[in-house]
C-alpha cells in the first residue's frame, strides 16, 4: 500500500512542472481576455456615466465586497490547500457557502436603508436590495470554483471568468446607452454573478449531496477561520479610503479616487490573480520540499514584479495625458491620484511572495496577525491622510503599503523555506532598474508638449521604450535577468529533475 501511494504521489509530482506551465499559459491567457474587457469597461462605462454614478456605486462595492470576504470565508482557499479532500468535505462546504449567502443576501437588503441615510444617498437602498442576490449566486459557485482550482482546471476556469465577465459588461454598456445610470453597474454585476455560477455548475462535473455530519470539518474551519478573517481585515483596510472620501468629499471625489485605483487594480490583479492560482496550488505540492519551493517562490515572485513594474512606472511617468487621451479630460483630475497609487503598486508586487508563502505552508494564524498589524498601520495612514483632501488620502494608502512589505519580510524570516534574503534583493534590482525609464518619460511628458495629449503620451511612451532598450543592450547583468526571467520552461524542466531526483 505505502508503496504504491509513494509511486502515484511521485507521478503526481513528476506531472506537476508540465502542468503549472500550462496552467500558467491558460491562466495568463485568460487574464489577457479578462484585462481587455475591463479596460474597454473602465473607457465606455466611464464616459457614459461619469464620476458621480462611478463613486455613489463603487460604495455599494465596498459594502458588497465586505459581505462576498464573509460569504467565502476562507473556505475555497481551504479547499484547495488540504491534501486529501472527500466528497462528503467538498459537500459540506458547498452548503456552508450556500447558507452564508443566503443570510448576507438579507442581511444587504437591511442595511441598505441604513447606508442610503449616513451618505444622504436615497438610491443606494434600492441598490443595495438588487444587488443582494450577488451573494446567493456567489455562495453556489463558490466550491465548483475551488473544485476545479484544485484539480488544477484551468482551462474551464478561464472559460467561466471571461465568458461571465463578457456578458456582463454587454448587458452594462447596452443598459447604460438605454439611459439606466447607475443601474447599468447593477445590470453587470447580477448578470455576471449568475452567468458565472450556470458555467462553474455545467464544467465541473459534480452536484452536491445532502450535508454530512459525519465528515471531518475542524480542520478545514480553522484554516478557513484564519484566512477569511485576513482576508476581511485586508478587505476593510484597504477600503477605507473609499469610505472616508465618500463622507468627507463627495461622490465626484470618489469618483476621480475610484477610477484612478482601479486603473491601479486592473493591470494590478491581472498579474496577481492569475500568478496566485497557479502558484498556490502548485507551492502547496512542493511545500515540504525546501530547494523546490525556493526555486518556484522566487521564479514566480520574479516575473510579477517584473511585469508590475514594466506596466506602472511606465503607466506611472505618462498618467497625465494617458487618462485624457483613454478617459477623456472629464477625468483629468484622477491623474495625481493615480500617479501616488501606482507607487503602492509596485511594491505590492514584490508583497504577493509574502501571502503565497503563508498560504502554501499553512501558516494562516501567522498571516492573520500579520494583516492585523500592517492593515492598523494602513487605516491609521489613511485617517491622518484625510486631513490633506483625496491626494492625502492616496499618500496615506502609499505610505502604508510600502511600510508593510519589509514587515512582511521579517514576518516569513523563520518560516522554513522562505528565502527572504533573496526576495528583498531581486525586487529592489527590478524597481531600480526600471525607475530610471520612468523618470525619464515622466520628464518628457511634463515638458515637451504637456498641452497636446496625444502627442505627450506618444512621446513619454518613445521615451520610455527608448531608454528600457538603451539599458538593455548596456547592461550584460541586465541581459543575463531578462534572458533567466524569460525562460521559465528551462527551469520547470529542471525542478522536474529534482522531483524525480527526490522520488
Amino acid at each position: 500500500m505505502s508503496g504504491s501511494t509513494a509511486g502515484a504521489d511521485a507521478k503526481e509530482s513528476s506531472g506537476l512542472p508540465r502542468q503549472a506551465v500550462q496552467g500558467a499559459a491558460v491562466t495568463f491567457g485568460g487574464q489577457i481576455m479578462r484585462f481587455a474587457l475591463q479596460f474597454i469597461g473602465i473607457i465606455a462605462l466611464s464616459r457614459i456615466l461619469g464620476p458621480g454614478p462611478i463613486g455613489l456605486f463603487a460604495l455599494v462595492m465596498v459594502v458588497v465586497g465586505v459581505g462576498e470576504v464573509l460569504r467565502d470565508f476562507g473556505l475555497s482557499a481551504a479547499a484547495i490547500q488540504a491534501k486529501t479532500l472527500s466528497d462528503a468535505q467538498r459537500t459540506n462546504l458547498f452548503w456552508i457557502n450556500t447558507v452564508l449567502g443566503v443570510i448576507l443576501c438579507l442581511i444587504c437588503i437591511f442595511v441598505g436603508p441604513f447606508v442610503a441615510d449616513y451618505y444622504k444617498q436615497d438610491e443606494l437602498s434600492l441598490l443595495f436590495f438588487a444587488i443582494s442576490a450577488i451573494f446567493i449566486l456567489n455562495g453556489l459557485s463558490t466550491q465548483y470554483r475551488a473544485g476545479l482550482t484544485r484539480d488544477l482546471r484551468f482551462t474551464a476556469l478561464a472559460v467561466i471568468e471571461v465568458g461571465s465577465m463578457a456578458l456582463g459588461l454587454g448587458a452594462a454598456i447596452f443598459s447604460a446607452l438605454l439611459g439606466a445610470g447607475i443601474w447599468a453597474l447593477a445590470v453587470q454585476q447580477l448578470v455576471q454573478a449568475g452567468a458565472a455560477m450556470v458555467l462553474c455548475v455545467s464544467l465541473a462535473r459534480w452536484l452536491p449531496g445532502l450535508p454530512r455530519s459525519q465528515a471531518e470539518m475542524r480542520s478545514l474551519l480553522n484554516f478557513g477561520w484564519n484566512v477569511g478573517a485576513s482576508q476581511l481585515v485586508n478587505y476593510l483596510s484597504r477600503n477605507i479610503d473609499t469610505v472616508v472620501i465618500g463622507r468627507q468629499f463627495g461622490m465626484e471625489a470618489l469618483g476621480l479616487y475610484n477610477r484612478a485605483y482601479q486603473m491601479l487594480t486592473l493591470p494590478l490583479n491581472q498579474i496577481n490573480i492569475p500568478a496566485t492560482k497557479v502558484a498556490f496550488p502548485v507551492l502547496s505540492k512542493v511545500q515540504h520540499d525546501n530547494q523546490l519551493f525556493r526555486n518556484y517562490l522566487l521564479r514566480a515572485q520574479s516575473a510579477i514584479t517584473f511585469a508590475v513594474s514594466l506596466i506602472f512606472f511606465y503607466c506611472a511617468a505618462v498618467a497625465v495625458p494617458l487618462i485624457d487621451v483613454v478617459l477623456g479630460e472629464d477625468w483629468h483630475q484622477a491623474a495625481p491620484i493615480f500617479q501616488i497609487l501606482a507607487c503602492a503598486g509596485i511594491v505590492q508586487s514584490a508583497a504577493f511572495a509574502t501571502y503565497w508563502v503563508f498560504l502554501a505552508k499553512g501558516k494562516t494564524a501567522s498571516s492573520l496577525r500579520y494583516t492585523l498589524f500592517t492593515k492598523s498601520i494602513l487605516v491609521a495612514s489613511v485617517l491622518i491622510g484625510s486631513n490633506w483632501g483625496v491626494f492625502g488620502v492616496a499618500a496615506g494608502y502609499t505610505i502604508a503599503t510600502a511600510v508593510s512589505w519589509p514587515i512582511g519580510l521579517a514576518w516569513i524570516r523563520k518560516i522554513e523555506g522562505a528565502p527572504v534574503v533573496a526576495m528583498a534583493n531581486q525586487s529592489m534590482i527590478i524597481f531600480t532598474c526600471f525607475a530610471g525609464p520612468g523618470i525619464a518619460a515622466f520628464v518628457a511628458t511634463s515638458y515637451i508638449l504637456p498641452e497636446n495629449s496625444m502627442a505627450s503620451l506618444v512621446i513619454g511612451t518613445s521615451v520610455y521604450s527608448l531608454t528600457l532598450a538603451l539599458l538593455y543592450f548596456s547592461s550584460s547583468s541586465i541581459r543575463r535577468s531578462c534572458s533567466e526571467l524569460l525562460k521559465p520552461l528551462s527551469h520547470l524542466k529542471t525542478a522536474k529533475k529534482m522531483i524525480g531526483a527526490g522520488a
